[in-house]
C-alpha cells in the first residue's frame, strides 16, 4: 500500500485516516493532516 501524500511503500502500518467513508492508510502524522487539510489534491495522482 503507497501513502497518497508522499507515495512511500507503508505496508499495513502507519495512521488512519478517512475520507467520504473510504479508509486511507499515510505514513506518519504529518501526511495524515496534509491529507485531511485537502484530500482530493492527493487522491487526483490516483486517476491519472
Amino acid at each position: 500500500m503507497k501513502d497518497p501524500v508522499c507515495g512511500i511503500e507503508i505496508g499495513d502500518k502507519g495512521e488512519i485516516t478517512t475520507y467520504n467513508g473510504k479508509l486511507y492508510r499515510v505514513c506518519s502524522a504529518g501526511c495524515r493532516r496534509a491529507f485531511e487539510k485537502n484530500p482530493e489534491q492527493f487522491l487526483e495522482k490516483d486517476i491519472k
